[in-house]
């Protein structure tokens, strides 16, 4: 993982995507927040909100398209204006700068409410002034079986405190930080322990709703610019009805213990055309469009490190959906010296879906994008292998003949990334609406080759909820390869990794929430077993 972000910028948070032939389904007024997908992964997506916006651990999420629901999301990883989400169903494939709805109230107070007939309970003399946030506790274990690779574990704490609008006031300020301490032994039986705390955001946000000005100071991440992660400094934002401009200026943290440091500073700005921001959440929709341009620089030590534009544009109606972003260098100085060119477009993303009928839908895309940072609350050998073969270029046909039933496939070229030029077919089948308990079943079957492997992976997932509050989820996999070079001559040995684990989430009350999840994995430089339990409370 790289420390700097890849968010798909500047605005697709704003925008409703293309609408499909479907029939529409009444939102619940309780789903009043809004925001839009910014990227997607097999089995995550990550949106354009978070605690600041209403979100939390847990939230339900659902994805629209012309009013109509698609998808439905669970959200698993949570900063102050994003959130990673488990992609709980779907009937569609979810695609970048779907919009999305969520509820600001938490789910069982919605359901006291309605069934009182009447508004939530009182809030809290904290949530009365706009403050919220979560604390909470964790232990993970990782044995290595059998001695192979010694052991780990590593209790933990984190807090995540937001204010929005305090007291009334123009201002909001947002603090995530964790601290956890790790003792290792090696298999040699030499043991170490490291403890750390980590600020991932502290800062300060002043705005005036009436001109559309915001500023915020202090760590921060820069959501409306390309390749910009986390840094300390200030963004200065002008929010109008068919436009936006932003600027930002401040140095990144270091990369291991995510102190303050001075060593890389970076400055930027952006500028967005776009529809109006005031769109209808059903009815009819029409095209929808964007397009956003800006500049960044880096520094490190006072040396040029990369200077660079980007370009986005967006644009979605009743059968096409279509995102792209480009980055395109400037070198000069000791960058032309060293035989770079002038001028050397980089970093690509587009991803397109043409909705071929009400049932089924075709999608294709291109990542050569060498930083993506992707939340992962667990590894397996599936994360792994996906995020492997996140770069390169890829198209698919995806088919729901039965409402509660789709199929689909893929196929992948990957040009670089970890796995180097290699080539995936892939074939899944999903039932995850309308099954008893609310039921889901996933199975998926991938066939990849490339000069070092040739493979199988074979993945499924079974969850269920008995009761409320109570979600089960069991999951395994196989993943079985060879070296054709070695193979050709009918010596290559045969690897085979093997997986399986169970998660369980439980909702001890309004607030206090409890997950445990276990992973063993056999086979492989990773044999292990894998133990995460948590409990966290949210006011």
């Amino acid at each position: 993982m790289s420390t700097r972000l890849r968010i798909l910028a500047a605005g697709a948070a704003l925008l409703a995507p293309a609408a499909i032939a479907q029939q529409r389904t009444p939102l619940p007024d309780s789903l009043s927040g809004a925001a839009a997908v910014t990227y997607v992964t097999r089995q995550s997506a990550y949106v354009g909100a978070g605690a600041r916006d209403g979100l939390w651990h847990g939230s339900r999420v659902v994805v629209l398209r012309n009013g109509a629901v698609i998808a439905e999301l669970k959200v698993k990883f949570l900063s102050s204006h994003s959130a990673a989400c488990d992609i709980v169903s779907s009937t569609v494939p979810v695609n970048v700068a779907d919009s999305v709805r969520f509820s600001k109230m938490p789910p069982e107070r919605v359901t006291v409410a309605k069934a009182q007939d009447a508004g939530p309970p009182p809030p809290s003399s904290l949530r009365r002034m706009g403050i919220n946030g979560r604390v909470g506790v964790s232990y993970q274990i990782v044995n290595g079986q059998a001695g192979a690779a010694g052991k780990i574990s590593q209790p933990a704490l984190n807090l995540n405190l937001f204010g929005a609008n305090v007291g009334g006031s123009p201002f909001s300020f947002a603090i995530d930080t964790r601290t956890r301490t790790t003792y290792s032994t090696t298999p040699d039986g030499i043991t170490s322990t490291d403890q750390l705390t980590r600020v991932y955001q502290a800062a300060l946000t002043w705005a005036d709703a009436r001109s559309g000005a915001h500023v915020t100071v202090g760590r921060q991440y820069a959501s409306a610019l390309s390749s910009v992660s986390l840094f300390d400094g200030a963004t200065a934002e002008f929010m109008k009805q068919h436009w936006s401009f932003g600027a930002f200026g401040g140095t990144q943290p270091d990369a291991l213990t995510m102190g303050y440091s001075g060593q890389i500073k970076e400055y930027g700005a952006y500028v967005q055309l776009h529809q109006s921001l005031v769109t209808p959440v059903s009815g009819p929709v029409g095209p929808r469009w964007s397009i956003t341009t800006g500049g960044i620089g880096s520094y490190d030590g006072g040396q040029l490190n990369r200077e660079f534009m980007f370009l986005q544009g967006f644009y979605s109606d009743r059968r096409l959906t279509l995102f792209v972003t480009q980055e395109v260098d400037y070198n000069r100085g000791w960058k032309t010296a060293a035989g770079e060119p002038t001028i050397a477009p980089t970093s690509t993303f587009a991803t397109a879906q043409v909705q071929l009928a009400s049932f089924a839908s075709l999608y294709a895309g291109f990542d050569n994008r060498r930083n993506a940072r992707l939340y992962r609350d667990y590894v397996s050998p599936e994360t792994t292998f996906d995020d492997a073969y996140r770069e390169g270029m890829w198209s698919g046909l995806s088919i729901t003949p039965v409402n509660f039933l789709r199929v689909g496939g893929d196929a992948r070229l990957t040009s670089g990334g970890t796995s180097g030029t290699a080539n995936a077919y892939t074939g899944w089948l999903a039932a995850d609406r309308g099954l008893p308990m609310q039921g889901t079943i996933r199975l998926r079957a991938t066939r990849y080759t490339s000069v070092t492997t040739d493979g199988w992976l074979y993945a499924g997932s079974l969850g269920f909820s008995p009761a409320w509050r109570l979600r089960f989820e069991f999951n395994g996999g196989l993943r079985q390869e060879v070296d054709p070079r070695l193979d050709s001559a009918g010596t290559a040995p045969q690897t085979t990794v093997r997986w399986f684990g169970a998660n369980a989430d439980v909702g001890l009350s309004r607030s206090w929430y409890l997950l445990f999840s276990a992973m063993r994995t056999a086979g492989g430089i990773e044999s292990n077993d894998q133990f995460y339990a948590s409990l966290s409370y949210r006011f």
